[in-house]
């Protein structure tokens, strides 16, 4: 009963979905590695008197990273920010048309950060920009995980606007569960 087309858009949402997840995991570990480098700096800092140069830089990248690469996880989930006075009197169908709405916005945002921090990363990268720290790293990759992490959002945005929109306009019986799951989600 289904077509090739809506197939292939479940695998691509899928892959999506799977793409976010793992990332997602993945950069919520850096809080240990920020955590742990920063009990190392106070530990050289006060037993040693030796304060290590590097210390802040990692962790405004790890700290960076998960920012940035984290987004599509969080919509993934719809870890969100909702007004919830008004979002959780909303059945699940009007849930998922204020999502809608929502996601219209993060779209537009999302275009107009990668539109802009490519151009950021990209005179980044030619300028040769580093730090203004002792250490100075390079600067240009972590301005490339700006847009990077913007179509990651994308994305993510992309496959709740699909879901979200069936849930909405379409009606048949595999709207259910996705109305269900957005009525459950932005509890």
């Amino acid at each position: 009963n289904i077509t090739k087309g809506e197939l292939f858009m479940r695998r691509v949402e899928k892959v999506i979905d799977l793409m976010n997840e793992w990332l997602g995991r993945i950069v919520s570990h850096f809080l240990l590695f920020i955590l742990a480098v920063s009990v190392i700096q106070v530990f050289m800092r006060y037993v040693f008197k030796r304060p290590l140069i590097w210390v802040w830089d990692v962790n405004h990248y790890l700290f960076a990273s998960m920012i940035f690469l984290g987004a599509g996880y969080h919509l993934l989930h719809r870890q969100i920010i909702a007004v919830d006075v008004l979002y959780s009197r909303f059945s699940p169908k009007m849930k998922a048309f204020a999502d809608l709405l929502a996601f219209i916005a993060t779209i537009i945002f999302s275009i107009t950060v990668i539109w802009k921090g490519w151009g950021s990363a990209w005179r980044s990268f030619v300028a040769k920009e580093v730090t203004v720290s002792i250490f100075a790293p390079p600067l240009y990759p972590l301005r490339a995980l700006l847009p990077i992490g913007a179509i990651l959002l994308l994305l993510q945005a992309g496959v709740q606007f699909t879901r979200d929109f069936f849930a909405v306009f379409k009606r048949d019986e595999t709207d259910t569960n996705i109305i269900e799951r957005v009525g459950k989600s932005g509890n």
